[in-house]
């Protein structure tokens, strides 16, 4: 991005110098501008002349302190000293990169280096992650920060990467809120029933400078959950793996610790046929006991859900022989 700027480095060598140059602009850096490309303004020059278009490249910093990283380096306003602009105390934001082109006049190129563009925020309450078959009231909401001055205009929020006309833009609006129920069923058919959904808002601006905010991305997902329990019932005999189980809202991991608790009891652990096979299960003092486990492929049907899914193939790891005296028994399941 290209920057004309003036650039006058000026020493406050008394105050007659600026009843030489009353019409002037000027600015007051640390050191000189030998560092800037093309040079020749000399160390407390003045330049009358600032409605011609100039431009410099700068270099280098001649030293540590010469990137404007504090403000007291910068004064700006006109020679009479009537409307003189200090930013003396205030916190430079950005300053030049070494190579890099200036463009603009005194004012606004100083200005930028003080100016925070805006930002836009994306939030989502209500959860991020739900089962296949739920039905989730989801809340969508945030707000630009920006400089007053600014101007802002065609704000929305967009899906997956594309606006979405469930969503309606917010426009010129600071803030900006949705409420939506989110279903995801097993085969989508229609809006807010998939398993997966990227929310991100943008909001251009005009200010100092023009262009777009842009929010981070924000998910909601849907998955099966893994399956988990300490019950008497032989799964692999009787019974409903869905309902005798409980489930884990998370995705998929590499290694999962589950707690267990029971007396006379087969402990379950069961997670989606396509995730990688379990390759380790260590008992609570890390001892490996992958051996005294069966894997048993079965379809699991849910119930009492919104909209159930079926024949979802899972992996049923399973305790060859009965479990007693658990308390909070910790075992790590691992691909």
């Amino acid at each position: 991005m290209k920057r004309i700027i003036i650039i006058i480095l000026f020493l406050f060598v008394g105050f007659s110098l600026f009843s030489q140059t009353r019409s002037a602009k000027y600015v007051t850096v640390a050191n000189s501008n030998s560092k800037f490309s093309p040079a020749g303004l000399a160390e407390g020059t003045i330049v009358t002349n600032l409605t011609t278009a100039q431009t410099y490249v700068l270099t280098a910093y001649a030293t540590a302190v010469d990137n404007l990283s504090t403000a007291s380096k910068v004064l700006l306003g006109t020679t009479t000293g009537n409307n003189l602009i200090d930013y003396t105390g205030q916190t430079i934001l950005r300053t030049w990169d070494v190579g890099q082109v200036i463009s603009g006049t005194v004012e606004n190129e100083f200005e930028w280096q003080f100016y925070t563009p805006p930002t836009i925020s994306c939030n989502i309450v209500g959860g991020i992650l739900f089962e296949i078959g739920t039905s989730n009231p989801i809340v969508i909401g945030g707000s630009t920060t920006y400089t007053v001055g600014d101007v802002l205009s065609s704000g929305e929020v967009g899906t997956n990467g594309v606006e979405n006309p469930l969503l309606p833009v917010f426009g010129t609006a600071d803030t900006y809120l949705y409420n939506i129920t989110y279903a995801p069923i097993q085969i989508p058919i229609n809006d807010w029933t998939d398993h997966s959904y990227a929310f991100q808002a943008t909001q251009d601006y005009v200010g100092i400078e023009s262009g777009t905010a842009i929010s981070p991305t924000r998910t909601i997902n849907a998955i099966y959950p893994y399956r988990k329990g300490a019950i008497v019932t032989d799964l692999s005999i009787i019974g409903d793996p869905y309902t005798a189980l409980s489930g884990i809202i998370q995705s998929e991991r590499s290694s999962t610790s589950v707690d267990y608790t029971g007396d006379g009891v087969y402990i379950y652990f069961a997670q989606l046929a396509t995730y990688d096979t379990l390759t380790s299960i260590l008992d609570p003092n890390g001892f490996e006991i992958f051996p005294d486990y069966d894997r048993i492929a079965v379809n699991i049907n849910s119930s009492g859900l919104p909209n159930d899914y079926s024949g979802i193939g899972y992996n049923l790891y399973k305790s060859k022989t009965l479990k007693y005296g658990l308390t909070n028994y910790t075992i790590t399941f691992k691909q």
